[in-house]
């Protein structure tokens, strides 16, 4: 039966021959926007360097740091003290130390965003400072959440080297973790 229909009336129909011209453009516009994203792609991958090397970075100031400090486990206990073992010495911290007038701010492990860091709030009398930091955190039910901490120490006569005793607190109080270390740090040139 397909035998007998002429195929040369199909191709001269007027409504097949739109149909065709629809769909023919269709396609002509998609292969015209694929070319077109295409050559823009090629273009700007031809403008991008083999290695990345910033000119500038906006840096926030306060994230700056400007000493450094190494720290040694003096005393642990509890359930979130594994990995730390008194006489322990930890790798060196950046620090971003802010002196105005009788107050202090410490920021410990600057640019390390993967741990809980403490922001250290207190006084300077002389040399000799007190901050402590209090999490923000509405609960801190979690065994190994960061509660609070405090540090204290003393700078010496020319303010380049510090000399400091931290004690962190993790979980709620009834099952807290405590950890003590000792730092000593340095103003970085």
């Amino acid at each position: 039966m397909l035998d007998s229909v002429d195929t040369r009336a199909l191709t001269r129909s007027p409504a097949l021959n739109k149909v065709r011209c629809i769909m023919s453009a269709r396609y002509q516009s998609c292969a015209v926007v694929s070319c077109v994203v295409l050559s823009v792609g090629c273009d700007t991958a031809k403008q991008w360097p083999s290695t990345f090397s910033p000119t500038t970075v906006d840096v926030d100031p306060r994230s700056t740091p400007n000493w450094t400090a190494s720290g040694t486990v003096v005393d642990v206990r509890g359930v979130c003290s594994e990995g730390m073992s008194p006489g322990q010495t930890l790798a060196p911290a950046q620090w971003k130390v802010t002196i105005d007038a009788g107050s202090i701010s410490l920021d410990e492990h600057v640019g390390s965003w993967q741990t809980e860091h403490p922001l250290y709030a207190g006084t300077l009398a002389a040399q000799q400072f007190t901050a402590a930091y209090h999490s923000s955190i509405q609960s801190v039910s979690a065994v190994c959440r960061l509660r609070e901490a405090t540090l204290a120490g003393r700078f010496d006569s020319d303010f380049s080297t510090f000399d400091a005793i931290e004690t962190l607190m993790w979980g709620p109080r009834d099952s807290e973790t405590v950890a003590q270390l000792h730092w000593t740090g340095s103003r970085l040139p």
